[in-house]
């Protein structure tokens, strides 16, 4: 169940990033947001045992309150919305407006905060995403991080993060390797030229350093991450992680 709402979560997480690129692009979180909403009650639907076989979107509501007693699932009204906003994109090619995506993006984040604790005991804030890292050396490193965080050590839990990002880029050019040798490898080792005790040697260092940021530059555009992203985590992390 975990790992499904952590699942649950991180597709909520991309639905939420696309809600807040310019139109087009942004239109597409309306799918995201019903699909994510539909996984969660899906999932709900099976925990609580409901008998319907193949309910439609809307339909959950009715069958998942019949097992909840005391308590009804909320955001009905907002989710119904959604629902044919979502219709109208889909099948008639209709847009949805920036104040439709700026209302399902909100009303989505409530119905996940206030329906997860009611339906499985947990709160939406606490689930975490480290039940789908596979790496359990990264996982170790990152449930240390989170460690720290709770206990208010925040640039200790910076640090964290950043090793463990580079722990798994470590991890993964291994797994990767062909005779020995990274795909990803840009180059020899540079670190020597630092080292060499030639004339103008503070120049050679000087290229030494720059020809490094360019090997790093290269290898993240070669693993496909978003170079801006990478850029602004370096910011906020360690710089000792980096030497």
């Amino acid at each position: 169940i975990i790992k499904r709402l952590s699942f649950i979560k991180y597709f909520y997480g991309f639905a939420r990033e696309q809600s807040k690129l310019p139109p087009p692009q942004n239109y597409i979180s309306v799918l995201m947001f019903h699909d994510s909403i539909e996984l969660f009650l899906n999932l709900s639907a099976e925990f609580l045992k409901v008998n319907k076989k193949d309910p439609n979107f809307m339909e959950y509501f009715t069958e998942i309150n019949k097992k909840l007693n005391d308590h009804e699932l909320t955001q009905k009204i907002s989710m119904d919305k959604l629902n044919k906003v979502r219709v109208l994109l889909k099948h008639k090619g209709l847009y949805p407006n920036l104040n439709d995506i700026e209302y399902f993006r909100v009303n989505t984040q409530n119905f996940f905060e206030e329906n997860c604790p009611t339906i499985f005991g947990i709160k939406f804030i606490d689930i975490s995403l480290l039940d789908l890292i596979q790496d359990e050396e990264v996982k170790n490193i990152l449930e240390d991080a989170q460690n720290e965080f709770k206990s208010g050590e925040y640039k200790k839990s910076l640090e964290y993060i950043s090793i463990a990002f580079y722990v798994l880029l470590k991890n993964y050019e291994e797994n990767k390797k062909v005779y020995g040798r990274s795909p990803f490898d840009i180059g020899g080792d540079l670190r020597f030229i630092g080292s060499l005790s030639w004339d103008n040697n503070s120049k050679i260092s000087d290229v030494g350093s720059m020809l490094k940021v360019i090997q790093e530059v290269l290898k993240i555009i070669l693993l496909n991450l978003d170079y801006r992203k990478f850029i602004k985590f370096r910011q906020l992390t360690s710089d000792s992680v980096y030497e």
